[in-house]
């Protein structure tokens, strides 16, 4: 049974809708840097995903495909038409499986920060602290209903965002943070434990859908090498790296995610039928 999810409309009422997905432990909040952008030419539905924000927790044992036809129910009452998607890390992760799953609901993906695949243990080379693996999210889901989300945060924000960053703008830092804070433990982990059986790779050649993968140029947790598997197996898809960016490149990089996102989305207005 598909849960109500909660969402916000914005935007040009008139126009084709995007759908926004944000990232694990974090709300629709996070798109705030590229929503005026948006805004100006799209119907903008802004989700809180399952367990997340002001949605309510998904079943125990739930699985990301679960989720996505959550997603996927919630278009298809908002956005008969189908919907351009755009995600950021576990939002992309579950806007893969809306194409793959859901093709009709797809007009466009941009796939932001996120991997196709979520491995056993972090790949050679790669650091096993900071790495998205399936020990790391399922530690992380432990850690929360021990500790709760403060004992989430530290090691959230090392992996989300370069030093640098912490230091140049600590509002965004701040804000970001609140957002982590307002969230359910409970809804965190049932989430991670989703994302531990994540595995789209195999099926990333039947996405029909233009595709536009944007990677950062410092994440440590789904590192650039992620999103070129991505980019390579789907037949229409384009790779943009944002430099001098890690796992949240939208809140670090706003100024060059944005005009990259902008860029990639259809610029006519077009009225729905």
């Amino acid at each position: 049974m598909a849960h109500r999810l909660h969402f916000r409309v914005s935007g040009h009422k008139d126009a084709n809708a995007v759908v926004l997905l944000h990232g694990l432990g974090l709300t629709g909040d996070l798109w705030w840097p590229q929503l005026p952008a948006i805004e100006r030419d799209y119907r903008v539905i802004n989700i809180d995903l399952p367990g997340h924000g002001a949605s309510p927790l998904p079943s125990l044992g739930a699985t990301m495909s679960d989720l996505a036809a959550d997603v996927a129910e919630l278009i298809a009452e908002q956005a008969p038409a189908g919907a351009h998607i755009a995600g950021i890390s576990t939002g992309a992760m579950l806007a893969q499986l809306l194409a793959i799953e859901h093709p009709r609901h797809v007009l466009s993906l941009a796939l932001c920060n996120t991997t196709s695949s979520i491995p056993e243990t972090a790949p050679q080379g790669e650091d096993p602290a900071l790495y998205i693996s399936r020990q790391i999210v399922l530690a992380a889901a432990a850690r929360a209903r021990l500790g709760g989300m403060r004992a989430i945060a530290p090691i959230a924000l090392k992996r989300w965002f370069r030093p640098s960053f912490q230091t140049r703008d600590p509002v965004s830092l701040h804000r970001v943070e609140a957002m982590m804070f307002a969230n359910q433990p409970e809804g965190y982990a049932r989430v991670c434990e989703a994302l531990a059986g994540f595995h789209a790779t195999d099926r990333l050649a039947t996405i029909t859908a233009p595709t536009l993968v944007i990677a950062g140029s410092d994440d440590p947790g789904t590192p650039l090498a992620c999103s070129e598997v991505i980019a390579g197996r789907i037949r229409q898809a384009r790779l943009v790296v944002i430099p001098d960016s890690a796992h949240i490149a939208n809140v670090e990089r706003p100024a060059t995610f944005t005009a990259a996102l902008v860029d990639f989305l259809p610029t006519a207005v077009e009225p729905m039928a």
